[in-house]
């Protein structure tokens, strides 16, 4: 990881789980870090997006049926490890995963799925649950692995809905009063 100088900081020793975020956020942010550290480019709800998108072009004749299970696969193995995509959604994973996961589900009914998860999944709303969690969890400091997991959605997530990383990267190392 990353070192930051912790020269501004009032009491380190005090904020270790929160030391731990903004380390985790130079990481991310940093040119030269191997892509594995880096945020993601995509997050489940943007997945879902990229899935219904792919339906889209399949109905317009522009790509072939199998594409689709690519986008599909890769989205239900997000929302298994995606904590934010968990919380925000109402009914329990094992409504979605088959649908999902089976290579032989109905376009037409993989749509409506897809539908379902984006309408619980949206922008907005991820974001939102997202910080909720992560101050959460830097609060607790019990969990770092966690942290690490929502930082880096947090930040494919604002980086997605437009924020440059230089911004971010700025903003996080300015001294507040």
């Amino acid at each position: 990881m990353k070192y930051r100088n912790l020269s501004k900081w009032d009491d380190p020793a005090q904020c270790g789980s929160l030391i731990y975020f903004a380390q985790s956020l130079d990481e991310m942010l940093f040119d030269y870090s191997l892509d594995t550290y880096k945020a993601s480019v995509m997050h489940t709800g943007l997945l879902c997006l990229e899935a219904i998108r792919t339906i889209r072009e399949i109905d317009a004749g522009n790509i072939k049926l199998p594409n689709i299970h690519h986008v599909t696969a890769e989205l239900s193995l997000n929302l298994e490890k995606d904590p934010v995509a968990r919380a925000l959604i109402s009914l329990p994973l094992g409504a979605f995963a088959p649908a999902l996961k089976s290579p032989k589900t109905p376009i037409k009914e993989l749509r409506t799925v897809l539908e379902l998860l984006q309408v619980q999944l949206y922008s907005a709303r991820y974001r939102a649950n997202n910080e909720e969690l992560l101050a959460s969890e830097i609060k607790s400091g019990n969990r770092i692995p966690e942290i690490r997991r929502l930082t880096r959605s947090y930040v494919t997530e604002l980086i997605a809905s437009g924020i440059s990383k230089r911004f971010i990267k700025e903003t996080t190392h300015k001294k507040q009063n």
